[in-house]
Order: structure tokens, then C-alpha cells, then sequence
């Protein structure tokens, strides 16, 4: 919660002022908005009595970021008393995510994936560290998305050789962000890479493997099988012409 205080000191000159508080956001480039009139709604609310007002901002989003202004009037003087402006500067600390999966293209490459999400301003960068050798290539990193909060979103992803991620190496996703007194990260290490998706990948491969094998097995001897029948018929064909001669040469 922000808490904002407008006092009028002098209030003997202006016995029934009328204090307003007003908003001009900043955006993250820079620019500014129109000033609007803030009422008493969602979250903001206004306490006031003679000759101050106290403006409170509840669950503070980044549509929140820029000056907010309070203006103090005489009624029936339209005299203006008060001019009082502060800034708010809004932050939101990014949250990562690692995933792995198996290229859909390349099955010997995994791609890991780190992602950065719920940050504010939109300004972030996103580096990796490791020690795999070659092999090993970086997507750009995606411009920042907006989300429905007002928060950014973004992703860089590592491919990897999977031959040449040994055992218990270590790779390291870092977030450099304003919001951060020092860099985030978060790592990911061989043992904990090879997720459901890539065993079943795996033994799938295996399976049809041993079927091409089973069924080159099957129809060599399906093979065999034919050409010893296909033998003994013609020698049992023989047999039978030499028994029929050997008969007519005894008559």
C-alpha cells in the first residue's frame, strides 16, 4: 500500500477548501499521460476532512507509476492554495521458470527454455551460463509481452546437444532487471532434465526399434520356413519320379 498526504496550512484564508487529487502516469518510454481526476474507486480511497487528505493506493500496478498531484481550492474564491506533487516509481520483481523438452525437428537436441515473467518496467536481459562445449546455440530473446496486469513477460532458449550435457553439469538462466539489488537465477542440472516427456520419447524410440528388429527377424524366418517346404516338396517330387521308374524296369 502507497499512502499520499495533502496538507493546507493556511487555513484561516480559505475556511472551506475543496482539495483534488489528480494523475498523470508514466510510461515505461518515457512519456506521459493525460492528467485525470482520481475518484474513489477500485483501488483507491480518499480520506478527507477541512484542510487535508490523505489519497491510499491498495494492491499498487504499474498503471499506477507517474505524479500524482494535489490541488487545493477556496470554494466560492477559485482561488488555488495548493499545489503539491509526488512520483511513484512502480517495480514488479521477476519470477523464473526453467523447462526442458526434446526438439520436435531434432530429437538429439533438448531445448531448455527460461522464462521471465511478472517484472516491471519492461526493460530485462536474459544470459546463460555454462561450461557444454560447441554444439550449442541461443535464441534471440523474444521482445517483452504485455500481460492483463500491466506486468511483462519474456523467454530465451538454450539448444543443447543432448550427447554432450554431461552428468550433473549445471546450466544457469540469469535475470538482470531494475527491480533486482543483484542478478537472479535459477539452474537446472542433468539429473533433473530428463522429465516424462523425454523418457516416454525414449522408450518409444526403443519400442519401435525392437518392433523393425522383430519383424525383420519374423519374416526372415518366415522366409526360411518357405524355402525348406519349397525343398522338401521338390525333393519328395523326386523320390516319387525315381520310385516310379524304378517299378517299370521290375516289369
Amino acid at each position: 500500500m502507497v499512502q499520499f498526504n495533502c496538507i493546507l496550512e493556511d487555513g484561516q484564508s480559505c475556511p472551506t477548501p475543496q482539495l483534488i487529487w489528480r494523475h498523470r502516469h508514466s510510461f515505461p518510454n518515457g512519456t506521459e499521460g493525460n492528467e485525470r481526476d482520481i475518484r474513489i474507486e477500485n483501488h483507491y480511497s480518499i480520506l478527507n476532512n477541512l484542510s487535508a487528505s490523505i489519497l491510499k493506493i491498495t494492491a499498487v500496478k504499474p498503471s499506477d507509476a507517474g505524479h500524482f498531484i494535489c490541488s487545493g481550492i477556496c470554494i466560492g474564491k477559485g482561488l488555488v492554495k495548493l499545489q503539491n506533487e509526488s512520483y511513484l516509481t512502480v517495480k514488479a520483481l521477476p519470477k523464473l521458470q526453467l523447462l526442458s523438452q526434446i526438439s520436435d525437428s531434432t530429437p538429439s537436441i533438448l531445448n531448455v527454455t527460461c522464462t521471465a515473467m511478472g517484472f516491471y518496467p519492461p526493460r530485462i536481459i536474459l544470459s546463460w551460463k555454462h561450461t557444454i562445449p560447441e554444439m550449442t546455440r541461443t535464441f534471440q530473446q523474444e521482445a517483452p509481452t504485455l500481460n492483463h496486469d500491466g506486468t511483462y513477460r519474456t523467454s530465451s532458449t538454450l539448444q543443447i546437444s543432448d550427447s554432450l550435457w554431461s552428468s550433473g553439469e549445471e546450466i544457469v538462466c540469469e535475470v538482470n532487471h531494475n527491480s533486482l539489488t543483484q542478478p537472479l537465477r535459477e539452474s537446472i542440472r542433468r539429473e533433473g532434465l530428463l522429465p516424462d516427456s523425454f523418457l516416454l520419447g525414449r522408450l518409444k524410440m526403443c519400442y519401435l526399434k525392437t518392433g523393425l528388429l522383430s519383424t525383420g527377424v519374423l519374416l526372415m524366418v518366415l522366409a526360411v520356413i518357405a524355402v525348406h517346404v519349397r525343398t522338401s516338396k521338390f525333393k519328395h517330387s523326386e523320390c516319387g519320379l525315381q520310385d516310379l521308374n524304378l517299378k517299370e524296369e521290375e516289369e
